[in-house]
């Protein structure tokens, strides 16, 4: 099939007016959910019906074909990443772990209760816009000290496959919010947890803004600094999850959270090939 070009939704869309003030295009997606008495249960094909409404340029069948630089193109979010974008309320949240159990199934979600508004910092904290180019950052609700667990990703979606992932995409890709979408594609890293378990994650709360200090001024990591080496835990839900975030050094309040990048590449790098994630078709 050829690739069709989707125009991007603007940063803010005009899709309502209430009380003179413009909602967002998340704020609609959200407000669709909310509307709802329950989220269905199956796979996305099947809850296609609730969505009868959308107008998609690409089948599920299509989408689920592209490349992982197709995607993007298709989304056209090299364009729309070149605009802030704005901070995540828990309304957000809520509505990507809502749609997230409804792909995976609640018996193979790794991210708890999704009604709850736990997140998983285990420290005060909060986000805000960093940096020149808009970028959002979070930072330290408190001093903070060397050895302190900082994050335990308890909310962070696990996704086997690169077609459950884009299964999650595609939910959001085509209809009210397709920014979301690109944010997704932002956030998402490889773990492994275990010999050749390697596996595709997204934080669902404010984790994912965490923005890279590189291996010299990052301040939270794996604990390699600290000789811890586990490559996984066992999570509140009894399932396997990423080890804790903690402090490698003294953190003062109102410091940027900041995560060495190369941790998670040197860990998860073989797994975008074995998931399908590479940028290259294979050759025939």
């Amino acid at each position: 099939f050829g690739l069709y070009r989707y125009e991007p939704w603007p940063l803010f869309g005009n899709s309502s007016n209430t009380n003179g003030r413009i909602k967002t295009t998340e704020e609609t997606a959200i407000a669709r959910i909310n509307s709802e008495s329950s989220i269905s249960q199956t796979s996305l094909p099947n809850n296609e019906s609730r969505r009868e409404s959308i107008k998609r340029p690409l089948s599920w069948e299509e989408f689920d074909k592209l490349l992982h630089k197709e995607i993007k193109k298709v989304l056209g979010c090299e364009e729309l990443m070149k605009s802030p974008r704005p901070i995540y309320t828990e309304e957000h949240w809520q509505l990507l772990r809502q749609e997230y159990e409804a792909i995976v199934w609640k018996e193979a979600s790794t991210i708890g209760d999704v009604a709850s508004s736990d997140n998983a910092f285990m420290v005060p904290h909060y986000v805000k816009q960093a940096g020149k180019k808009g970028r959002r950052g979070m930072f330290a609700g408190r001093d903070i000290q060397r050895g302190e667990i900082v994050y335990d990703f308890s909310r962070t979606a696990q996704f086997r496959t690169y077609s459950l992932f884009r299964k999650f995409l595609y939910t959001f890709a085509f209809n009210d919010a397709p920014p979301m979408a690109c944010d997704l594609m932002k956030w998402k890293y490889v773990q492994r947890l275990g010999l050749e378990d390697y596996r595709i994650m997204v934080d669902l709360d404010d984790g994912c803004l965490c923005n890279s200090g590189g291996k010299e001024k990052s301040n939270i990591g794996f604990g390699f600094e600290l000789n811890v080496t586990n490559e996984w835990v066992e999570g509140k839900n009894a399932v396997k999850i990423s080890p804790p975030f903690l402090a490698s050094r003294d953190i003062r309040s109102d410091e940027e959270l900041l995560c060495h990048y190369g941790s998670f590449v040197t860990n998860g790098r073989p797994g975008w090939w074995k998931l399908g994630m590479s940028s290259h078709r294979p050759s025939n």
